[in-house]
């Protein structure tokens, strides 16, 4: 069950200002996702959520940083070394929460094919989404 679609979670983020609150969204809704679907198929391993919301954080500030200290601070230096900082810091946390998903879609694609016997978990939700979206379209038609 997915708190949005890949067309919105990637598309939101482009309008101003609400990309600010979306993108926590985006991106700790595919945590808290992946962990619930991790916990519903029994898998032990669990996507890092923390990483997610800290990289929302450093994202927001890394926008919002430059605009303040250029207005404020404009005589001062070292604020572009300061975003820079900033910036390598939301590069970093953007790669450890991916590696954490990635190794979480692993998990789950290693628990389908030891149950692939009985067509697989991913297969039969595959199937079971299919048929019901068929069913939402026959009914509203």
């Amino acid at each position: 069950i997915a708190r949005t679609t890949p067309g919105k979670a990637v598309g939101f983020l482009f309008i101003p200002i609400f990309n600010f609150y979306w993108i926590f969204v985006a991106f700790r809704g595919l945590g808290k996702n992946m962990n619930e679907t991790l916990r519903r198929y029994g898998i032990q391993y669990q996507v890092n959520e923390g990483l997610g919301g800290i990289f929302c954080i450093l994202a927001i500030f890394s926008c919002i940083l430059p605009g303040i200290f250029t207005w404020i601070l404009y005589w001062v230096p070292y604020i572009s070394f300061l975003g820079i900082l900033v910036n390598l810091a939301v590069a970093i946390v953007l790669v450890f929460f991916f590696m954490s998903v990635k190794k979480a879609a692993i998990a789950l694609l290693k628990q389908d094919k030891k149950g692939s016997e009985n067509g697989g978990f991913l297969k039969s939700n595959l199937r079971q989404s299919a048929t019901s979206a068929d069913k939402k379209l026959r009914g509203s038609s």
